[in-house]
């Protein structure tokens, strides 16, 4: 008997790390695409997908995290 593996779908939500808002439009490289967070700040991936790079405008880039559950993901501001 084949198993067949689904991936699973995993919640993503971004904050200001200090002033604790959502970031809409943050920018998700993954080893399948490019992707952007939604008006609220969060984006569903697939479990499969391995994030490459996380950015968005005046703030720090965070590269290559793993992910295994939904997640909160704080950037800080550039200085």
């Amino acid at each position: 008997m084949n198993s067949i593996l689904l991936p699973l779908l995993f919640k993503i939500f971004f904050f200001d790390i200090q002033t604790n808002e959502t970031l809409p439009g943050v920018k998700i490289e993954t080893n399948y695409g490019v992707y952007y967070s939604n008006l609220n700040g969060e984006i569903s991936i697939s479990s499969n997908e391995e994030i490459k790079n996380v950015s968005y405008v005046s703030y720090l880039t965070k590269n290559n995290l793993k992910i295994n559950s939904d997640t909160i993901i704080r950037l800080k501001q550039l200085e």
